[in-house]
């Protein structure tokens, strides 16, 4: 097992997976630390968290879009990635030395969310390399997708730890570090696989937004609303309703990041068996039942099993939702890129938002209720976006 996993990182292909992975890093370190920062570090109301946060994640939901676009149409894909992780690295560095709320919402809002477009260039870029090279889209896709959960198992909790010992700059610097050694490695291991700018591909302009592609939209879009009201509300309903160690939380995000990175790199494999949609159904299905296991489930040993469901529900939906897009429109990999990452970060937001209002009104019990309800509404779409099938 562990030569497979070196033999992965070696060749072009290999060397794209560790810049991934680098590169997630990189986000890892900045991500998680936020809310903290905001509210312990600059000395604010938690209030503005979510005002950074929403104002941040719309920013970047524009900056993809038109970035995403501008490929579609000939830009070089490779120039803006370097654009982007530069951004980001600009942006950390930044937040390292500002102390004020204000100055850190503007940064965030322009320098920060154009940094978070790499994510999508990624992707977009990863696409057109497996093409070019003939490689299985599926599973590049979920190699890929599986890099960013290493580096965030790596990360967050390094980040912490980094924060408590040295505080916040030391974390934020690092970070800028990172995207720094991700320029100097790229110059000579990313692939020169870019759209030529001079050549924008014409069918993308007669390539229209269908039914299917909405409907798939929609549908992760309330599958990562679902997922984003747990993981949002699970620290609070762990340790204040069922009154257990401060510590299970990070234990239950490590375990289901550790179920869902091999079930991400096998479902593409198993779609030689199983069609995609109906493997994405079974891991929305399996996401119902963890849902409502986690509603019933008052010890330890109960909360810690149960993420076998959740590692699988997101898993095969993180693993199988960029190709269901991107297959859906084949000669926009820019945009299918950037709306797959946007219907991502909006549901995210939506998610956290109405854990908030349905935890404040109800109760962190009637949270995990509406996230269930999500993905119902989720499958509902998908099968809809392929009734035949």
């Amino acid at each position: 097992m562990t030569r497979r996993l070196l033999n992965s990182y070696s060749g072009t292909s290999g060397k794209m997976l560790m810049l991934v992975l680098l590169h997630g890093l990189g986000y890892s370190f900045v991500l998680p630390i936020m809310s903290y920062f905001i509210v312990d570090g600059l000395g604010q109301a938690p209030i503005w968290v979510g005002v950074y946060t929403v104002s941040v994640g719309i920013s970047s939901v524009l900056m993809s879009h038109f970035i995403g676009s501008a490929v579609d149409n000939g830009a070089d894909n490779r120039r803006l990635l370097f654009a982007a992780v530069a951004g980001f690295g600009i942006a950390s560095f930044v937040y390292g030395f500002t102390q004020n709320y204000f100055g850190i919402l503007l940064l965030g809002i322009s320098v920060m969310a154009f940094g978070n477009a790499a994510i999508p260039l990624l992707l977009s870029f990863g696409r057109t390399f497996s093409v070019k090279n003939n490689l299985h889209i599926g599973r590049f896709n979920a190699a890929l997708r599986a890099q960013i959960s290493i580096a965030w198992i790596l990360g967050a909790p390094l980040a912490f730890w980094i924060t408590d010992t040295w505080g916040f700059r030391a974390t934020f610097l690092i970070s800028a570090l990172i995207c720094a050694l991700w320029l100097v490695f790229a110059q000579r291991m990313l692939p020169k696989t870019a759209v030529s700018p001079n050549k924008p591909l014409q069918t993308a302009e007669r390539t229209r937004l269908s039914a299917p592609v909405i409907l798939v939209s929609a549908g992760l879009f309330f599958a990562n609303m679902a997922n984003s009201i747990y993981i949002s509300a699970m620290p609070l309903y762990v340790i204040l309703e069922h009154k257990q160690a401060a510590g299970l939380p990070g234990w239950l995000m490590a375990l289901a990041a550790a179920i869902e990175i091999p079930v991400m790199l096998l479902a593409s494999r198993w779609t030689h068996r199983i069609s995609p949609l109906r493997l994405l159904t079974f891991g929305l299905l399996s996401g119902c039942f963890f849902y409502t296991g986690m509603f019933f489930a008052t010890t330890a040993w109960q909360f810690l099993a149960l993420q076998l469901a959740n590692g699988f529900f997101f898993g095969t939906f993180a693993g199988l939702g960029i190709t269901l897009i991107q297959d859906l429109l084949p000669d926009r990999v820019g945009f299918s890129s950037a709306l797959y990452t946007n219907t991502m970060r909006s549901g995210a937001m939506m998610g956290a938002g109405t854990m908030g209002v349905i935890a404040t009104l109800f109760s962190y019990h009637a949270v995990l209720l509406a996230a269930g309800a999500c993905l119902i509404v989720s499958v509902l779409c998908l099968r809809r976006a392929f009734p035949q099938a």
